[in-house]
């Protein structure tokens, strides 16, 4: 079941959506504790098996407002919840996460600072080995510009992630292995046509 709802109005708009999945004989890992752990910080073998069902709800808004000349400020925020046939919490469901940004864009010439983060997890799939993750908010930044040549184009971007080098992990990264700090990155593409 999807249900979702946009309304423009001049330069802004807002968003929502939701969805709800019902999935019957979901297949996931539950840990078998009579099984030795082969991996150093691993908390057991993981036998596969098919729950009666399983049910996820995923919800987020959005929206955009453009003003001035060329400027463009975003925000969206999403919340999502899993759980299997006894209401326990589905592993790698996404705590609440939110971001912003602030765009700019003249002619061939854009730049934009992002903010994104998430709130700590509180709804982790304990009972299938899953550790809580901490609430973090990063911030990144990127200038591009693109540049022609009779048919050919090149796309020039540069930028910095995780600007103040937080120190992070998300839902995703398995036994709190942490993401990537601060990067600094330049792309070039080259497209002929």
């Amino acid at each position: 079941i999807n249900a979702s709802f946009n309304y423009d109005i001049n330069k802004f708009n807002i968003g929502a959506e939701a969805s709800y999945f019902y999935m019957p004989d979901y297949i996931i890992g539950e840990i078998d504790s009579d099984l030795s752990p082969m991996t150093i910080g691993a908390e057991g073998v993981k036998i596969y098996t098919a729950l009666n069902y399983a049910s996820i709800v995923n919800t987020g808004v959005n929206m955009s407002c453009q003003f001035l000349k060329g400027f463009t400020l975003a925000a969206n925020a999403a919340y999502n919840l899993g759980q299997d046939d006894k209401g326990n919490n589905l592993p790698q469901i996404s705590p609440v996460q939110y971001g912003s940004s602030l765009s700019y864009k003249k002619g061939m010439f854009d730049a934009a600072f992002l903010m994104k983060g998430a709130t700590e997890q509180t709804n982790y799939g304990e009972d299938y080995g899953e550790n809580p993750s901490d609430a973090y908010t990063i911030f990144n930044m990127n200038i591009g510009s693109s540049f022609y040549f009779g048919s050919q184009k090149l796309i020039a971007k540069a930028g910095v992630e995780n600007i103040f080098d937080v120190f992070y992990s998300t839902y995703a990264d398995w036994n709190g292995i942490p993401r990537k700090g601060r990067n600094i990155f330049l792309n070039l593409s080259y497209i002929i046509k």
